[in-house]
């Protein structure tokens, strides 16, 4: 199991769609301090908000294109494809030659979680990096511009996914958010994966499939009023909504992954003769 999953390792990180998605996220980080900068151009120091609230987690045209549409591009691109590819390829038959079945998938599976959780977490975790060196560590402005008396007595405790850590902690806040994002490009890598295992008939409709069917489902949420159950609101180190729970976010990661650990064990399972 060790060798394979240095394998799958080694396999991904070689990988030309891996190190696409990697330049596409690090520009991106990038264009996240850019955008504001920009917005910042020519201001007086004790105007500028501080880097915690200024990282594209916080604020930003960009980071909300990375949220809500691009996190399930990037853990599909760089890892997900890799059974589809190997069974189209004809590679898969000679490894079951030499491994078992299920650590055959299962090495796969792991390999996909952690390349996932890193892919789309370090787009954030870079452009909080890079705002610290651009941008003041503390400040007596805000993005909010709200007083300060507002803001510790009453909007962020109702806004705020951790409120006591966000007045307190800001950057430890926005590392805890990065970390939900990982998790998150985790569930969607590992439920990419799954698709793989099912859609045989074209790399494209299998790697695009989660993608689209987040898209339909930020869509399908946003439209019926339910907005504290979509999993990117939860993302936001300072989400646009009140009534958040974070165990509404906990619950739809959970339900990710049970649907994609059924869908594995099916495929070991019920079509054996199909691996």
């Amino acid at each position: 199991m060790y060798k394979l999953l240095q394998h799958e390792f080694r396999k991904i990180f070689t990988r030309k769609e891996f190190f696409i998605a990697l330049t596409f996220i690090l520009i991106l980080a990038v264009l996240g301090v850019v955008e504001q900068c920009l917005k910042f151009y020519g201001a007086v120091n004790f105007t500028v908000p501080p880097a915690s609230q200024l990282a594209m987690i916080f604020d930003g045209v960009v980071g909300q294109a990375v949220i809500y549409c691009l996190l399930p591009i990037f853990s599909c691109i760089a890892c997900a494809d890799t059974y589809y590819v190997e069974s189209a390829s004809g590679v898969k038959t000679f490894i079951l030659a030499r491994c078992e079945r299920h650590k055959y998938i299962m090495s796969k599976a792991i390999a996909i979680f952690v390349v996932s959780f890193l892919i789309t977490s370090a787009p954030f975790l870079v452009n909080q990096l890079l705002c610290l060196t651009a941008f003041p560590l503390h400040s007596v402005s805000s993005v909010t511009n709200w007083p300060s008396y507002k803001n510790i007595q009453s909007v962020y405790g109702e806004i705020a996914v951790f409120p006591v850590i966000f007045m307190n902690y800001p950057y430890f806040n926005n590392f805890l958010h990065i970390l939900l994002i990982g998790v998150f490009g985790s569930g969607m890598g590992i439920f990419s994966f799954v698709l793989t295992l099912f859609i045989r008939k074209s790399r494209l409709i299998a790697v695009a499939a989660s993608s689209v069917i987040s898209l339909v489902l930020i869509f399908v949420i946003e439209n019926i009023g339910l907005n504290a159950f979509m999993p990117q609101r939860y993302l936001e180190a300072l989400p646009p909504i009140l009534g958040l729970n974070i165990l509404y976010f906990f619950f739809g990661i959970a339900c990710i992954f049970t649907i994609s650990i059924i869908g594995i064990f099916y495929k070991l399972r019920r079509i054996k003769d199909e691996l």
